[in-house]
């Protein structure tokens, strides 16, 4: 069964991305912890090919504005889907990453994600922020499991921390890998899910 989380989340992607990007933008001045279903759907939109080039400097400035870690995360893969097409908007991801706090398994996968995602679009921004992750002391996602609250073991962490960051420093370092546009993990929006009455407001916003 369809849950309405995920009926509003294909509501939207069917929209064109003139509103989803819309929605997106009211949602940052009126329902902040809504924004990552916008943001969320709009990366959808972009690993299907209906988000043109062109559009890339404004989902760089919708990361800009992210209110949060999933749709800092979301709108990262939305870029990764146009590769190094979306090079101009590393720096705003880089420095997105750098204000990211790992103290649960789903924020340390945001984390993950965003990383691999700055890796597609690589450049200098990326490359200083794999270099000061790999000399960060402690690591941010290597807490000690009285401060981390999740299933991940310490050792679990540390292992997949350094696996992605040299993978991540690979794709920078190396030939164009293209656009990164499958899906690997599914991260739903986190906080608040929409009740049934705020989808169909949701909805109707999106058509506006």
């Amino acid at each position: 069964m369809t849950e309405p989380l995920d009926e509003l989340i294909q509501e939207l992607i069917r929209e064109p991305p003139e509103e989803v990007f819309r929605l997106y933008l009211s949602l940052l001045q009126q329902d902040r912890d809504r924004a990552q279903v916008a943001a969320l759907a709009l990366r959808d939109q972009a690993r299907a090919g209906l988000i043109e080039a062109r559009m890339v400097p404004l989902l760089d400035a919708c990361l800009y504005e992210a209110p949060d870690g999933p749709s800092v995360v979301h709108l990262g893969k939305a870029l990764a889907a146009f590769g190094r097409k979306a090079a101009s908007a590393a720096p705003t991801l880089a420095d997105r990453i750098r204000e990211l706090h790992v103290t649960n398994d789903t924020e340390y996968w945001i984390l993950d994600g965003a990383l691999w995602s700055l890796a597609y679009l690589g450049g200098d921004a990326a490359r200083r922020l794999l270099d000061e992750l790999a000399d960060e002391q402690p690591a941010r996602a290597v807490r000690s499991q009285s401060v981390y609250q999740g299933t991940m073991t310490r050792e679990a962490r540390a292992k997949r921390f350094t696996d992605t960051l040299i993978g991540c420093g690979k794709l920078v370092g190396g030939p164009d890998p293209g656009a990164w546009r499958e899906k690997k993990t599914t991260l739903k929006p986190q906080k608040r899910a929409p009740e049934p009455a705020r989808h169909n407001a949701l909805s109707v916003r999106a058509r506006r």
